[in-house]
């Protein structure tokens, strides 16, 4: 489910998020373009996806220009890539959306949307969304590497939620979306001017470096999970995940008093004894 307006503003507010769950506890998941960190969300083990950020203006143009609720639908529409991009480099309001968009969505920068004099992404705000990618609360992927991020999300979500089973299925996507990234790049540069495709790279700079970051630490993550053993030992924690599931339904499984629900933590078994036996 998609959860953008629960509070009706521009940025999406966690205590709605947690009000939101609370009234509907039968939702298994939602998504949001509008949530920014901090993400300590009881319960909840947030993922965020990244996207090369010159691979995403192509994207935005693509989407703006198909999409009639989207805002700058009328002018996308009417114009091409290479305009568009111009534009947007060179204005606030609508055009932000690739002004370092990811450090924007992942720092505090979000919360300052509104100011006129700190509307812009710093340095400190490209450290703060590196320590909140690879923050213990949530998990990342890579748009391009969906198939590689799905076997990331499920090391991290099935020990916690066991009957969940990420794969890499994709439904209304551009015709763009089968191209590889070097691909997809390359179009942007030749579909750019050289001062507009300059403007965009200063204008994503930040954005660049987050995501070498991501795609230094995502394949890092992927090597561990491959390494040997890395891969059953993430089947195995499914399976006994699975088991105690099962025991649990059955009321053959209690967490220890006291302990914090996990599927890793110290727990009671109760088996049932044939007549007769003791204890």
């Amino acid at each position: 489910m998609v959860l953008d307006s629960a509070c009706g503003d521009e940025t999406l507010r966690q205590d709605c998020v947690r009000r939101f769950l609370a009234e509907n506890p039968r939702l298994k998941a939602i998504s949001s373009h509008r949530l920014h960190p901090p993400l300590e969300i009881p319960g909840a083990i947030p993922i965020v996806m990244l996207r090369h950020p010159l691979d995403r203006a192509r994207s935005a143009y693509d989407y703006a220009k198909r999409e009639r609720t989207a805002v700058e639908h009328e002018f996308a529409r009417t114009v091409s890539f290479q305009d568009y991009i111009a534009w947007s480099v060179s204005t606030r309001g609508d055009g932000a959306v690739l002004h370092d968009h990811q450090v924007r969505h992942l720092s505090d920068a979000a919360y300052r949307t509104a100011d006129d004099e700190r509307w812009r992404c710093t340095r400190a705000d490209l450290e703060q969304a590196k320590i909140n990618l690879t923050s213990y609360f949530a998990e990342f992927g890579l748009v391009r590497r969906f198939k590689d991020s799905c076997q990331l999300f499920n090391a991290r979500c099935r020990p916690f939620m066991p009957a969940m089973n990420f794969v890499n299925y994709t439904e209304n996507v551009s015709g763009d979306a089968s191209r590889s990234e070097a691909s997809a790049l390359a179009r942007v540069r030749a579909d750019l001017d050289d001062a507009t495709y300059q403007a965009l790279c200063e204008n994503n700079q930040l954005d660049i470096e987050l995501y070498e970051f991501a795609c230094r630490l995502f394949d890092r993550r992927l090597t561990a999970l491959h390494r040997f053993g890395g891969r059953a030992s993430a089947e195995i924690r499914f399976l006994a995940g699975r088991v105690r599931q099962r025991l649990a339904e059955a009321d053959l499984y209690r967490e220890w008093p006291g302990s914090v629900l996990s599927p890793h933590g110290p727990a009671v078994m109760i088996l049932p004894l044939e007549a007769g036996q003791g204890h």
